[in-house]
């Protein structure tokens, strides 16, 4: 942030890598301030065209869902999803990443057949 001020785009990367990680190492609590501000920061900077905002947006949203906190996980992915669709469209491999993901919240959830619908358009 000293080098690149609070709004670039390598600072959003940072943030969000730094959640990420935190992630990996199950200790999202941890990783919840990185993803919250890489959300904010990446919808003020680079708005809803671009894919950053949606993959940063996709990884919070993973990290609410290991959190057991599965509404506001279904909600993040589901935005997720749509913008993911709208910059690279429905075939596009991170689009897929995030339907696999609703798949495995919507089992979590107790919804199999939401699960499936979504499990299907991850192929």
């Amino acid at each position: 942030r000293r080098v690149h001020g609070n709004e670039s785009l390598k600072v959003i990367v940072g943030l969000n890598n730094m959640g990420l990680q935190l992630g990996l190492m199950d200790r999202n609590e941890e990783a919840l301030p990185y993803l919250e501000k890489a959300v904010l920061t990446a919808g003020k900077v680079l708005g809803n065209e671009h894919w950053l905002l949606w993959a940063v947006r996709a990884t919070y949203g993973r990290t609410l869902f290991n959190l057991g906190r599965l509404d506001a996980a279904e909600s993040e992915l589901l935005a997720s999803l749509e913008g993911m669709e709208q910059v690279f469209g429905a075939n596009h491999p991170r689009t897929k990443g995030i339907c696999r993901g609703l798949s495995e919240l919507y089992l979590a959830m107790g919804d199999p057949e939401r699960a499936a619908e979504f499990e299907t358009l991850a192929r």
